[in-house]
């Protein structure tokens, strides 16, 4: 079993710095309604369509969650049977009921998505690996950006990133899950690392995280290019990810 692990609300060391939102914040509006939409048509529309279902997503929540939030929450998971809420104090840590002498875990945050093959390159490297003991990271630094910027009109990069934290993967006999790797930036530099070659993470930029947007400049990064809905849609296909509602995107600026 493939375990993914999001980070939905939960207390953590980098809260109410650099214009980060408070616990209390999160739960807000509009950034609660608009970041809850995103992650429904972007991010679990994305592992539904996933080529290989041998897999759940652990997305984890404050005990401290609003009830009126958690029945939201609770209804998703009935909706999608990879879905497993997780309400603690903290601590982001793997059910009894998914642990494993060896396990993959893979982290991804709330308003990013992955391509439909994920899962199954995820698997076919567990798989390889069966019965050794053997602790590295995975990543696949192919990524694609995407921002709405008009009611009908799209921007979107692709580029290569190897400690992006979409889709960072932890493949391990020691424990430890891939959220225990520490800032995700630092990762290529502490812990061993297999580079996967194909289309990885959709960065849904959306205004709401300070932290992503166009203006980096990394490895190979394509030139900025604009397209409406439908070509949007077309090139996201093109790249191997689902059919997604790009509708819920916030308008950003350019």
């Amino acid at each position: 079993m493939i375990i993914g692990m999001v980070r939905y609300a939960i207390p953590n060391s980098f809260m109410n710095t650099n214009n980060s939102r408070s616990l209390v914040q999160l739960y807000e509006e509009p950034y609660f309604s608009d970041r809850f939409n995103i992650f429904c048509n972007i991010t679990l529309k994305s592992f539904a369509a996933q080529t290989n279902q041998n897999f759940v997503l652990c997305v984890y929540h404050t005990n401290l969650i609003p009830e009126d939030k958690k029945v939201l929450f609770d209804n998703i998971a009935k909706q999608y049977s990879f879905l497993r809420n997780v309400y603690t104090d903290g601590a982001m840590f793997i059910p009894d009921d998914l642990k494993e002498p060896t396990m993959l875990t893979f982290r991804i945050d709330n308003d990013d998505g992955m391509a439909i093959d994920f899962i199954e390159k995820m698997q076919q490297i567990k798989d390889s690996y069966n019965g050794k003991s053997t602790n590295f990271a995975i990543s696949l630094p192919h990524m694609r950006k995407i921002g709405k910027v008009s009611e009908n009109q799209y921007k979107t990069i692709a580029t290569d990133f190897v400690s992006n934290s979409m889709g960072l993967a932890y493949l391990g006999s020691d424990g430890r899950t891939v959220m225990n790797l520490g800032n995700h930036r630092l990762v290529p530099y502490s812990t061993p690392m297999l580079l996967v070659e194909g289309n990885g993470g959709l960065q849904v930029i959306n205004g709401y995280n300070v932290a992503n947007g166009f203006n980096k400049v990394y490895k190979n990064q394509t030139p900025d290019l604009f397209l409406n809905k439908q070509e949007m849609e077309n090139l996201l296909a093109g790249d191997g990810y689902a059919k997604l509602d790009l509708s819920c995107l916030p308008i950003i600026n350019k």
